[in-house]
């Protein structure tokens, strides 16, 4: 499994080949969450992140590999795992948390000790439904704490989703990329917003995957960009429907061949998303 020390470890890495770096804030249980630079500083920008469900950690590898492949000037930001706390929870269970506290909390909502299909923070808020985006009107959310699709006492709930928000909204980025793990599909869109269909389906064919409108879909980060800027937000998954952990390492080189272009389409796309 990739985890938040190999995550750390591929950072410094980066740091030393001349990538920028940046701490866009911490998680519940205090660890950072980073974001990486490739391209110019400057003029218009592409944010992609990943793992901000804990059982998709496959995600924060393959964007820390898209990142150390991407040589193109347009910049891109990537922050590799947006959900440190639950990437650790899935990989070590209950030993990843030190708080006493909340130990017997996540034993609670989990009694059975396994972690592996985890979605959630070290809260029980599944990151991906906490954002202000009809938050709490998705088709599988949930009002309580649990593994998943637990959408929060309120958008923006957590500080992990306030990390994201306040980053997006500093850098301004004329497209996202959100990577998940369950599906091998992209969904674009929010509702009737439709934009940019003709960079998304050539994202899509690169990648082999199928394209698809986000029915049913709310609270999540593709959803509130989308919504609240209009530009081209997808939602990319790479990975088999049950997401499982020996299954997902040993696709993790198709997943990088079928991901290879996807930065460069969207950069050549500059001047076509406003």
């Amino acid at each position: 499994m990739y985890d938040f020390e190999d995550l750390y470890r591929d950072i410094e890495c980066a740091k030393r080949k001349g990538m920028h770096v940046e701490k866009i804030g911490k998680s519940y249980l205090g660890r950072e969450i980073f974001a990486i630079h490739q391209g110019d500083m400057q003029g218009k920008q592409i944010f992609v992140q990943g793992a901000i469900h804990a059982r998709e950690w496959i995600t924060a590898k393959l964007l820390v590999t898209m990142m150390r492949e991407y040589d193109g000037e347009v910049g891109v930001w990537c922050v590799p795992m947006s959900n440190p706390d639950g990437c650790m929870l899935t990989a070590y269970g209950i030993d990843s948390v030190k708080d006493q506290h909340i130990r017997e909390f996540l034993t609670r909502l989990n009694p059975t000790g396994d972690y592996r299909y985890w979605k959630a923070n070290c809260r029980g808020v599944d990151l991906n439904v906490n954002f202000n985006a009809d938050w709490g009107k998705g088709r599988r959310n949930v009002t309580y704490p649990c593994s998943a699709n637990y959408i929060g006492m309120f958008p923006e709930s957590e500080v992990e989703t306030k990390a994201l928000v306040g980053f997006t909204k500093r850098i301004m980025p004329y497209a996202t990329l959100s990577y998940h793990a369950k599906g091998r599909v992209i969904y674009q869109g929010y509702k009737e917003i439709l934009p940019y269909q003709e960079v998304a389906r050539e994202i899509a064919d690169s990648a082999g995957y199928s394209l698809e409108e986000s029915i049913g879909s709310a609270g999540g980060y593709k959803d509130w960009f989308v919504a609240t800027t209009r530009r081209l937000g997808l939602t990319i998954e790479v990975g088999d429907d049950d997401c499982d952990i020996t299954q997902l390492e040993r696709d993790f080189g198709n997943m990088v061949g079928q991901n290879q272009y996807v930065l460069q389409i969207l950069a050549k796309a500059k001047d076509i998303i406003l």
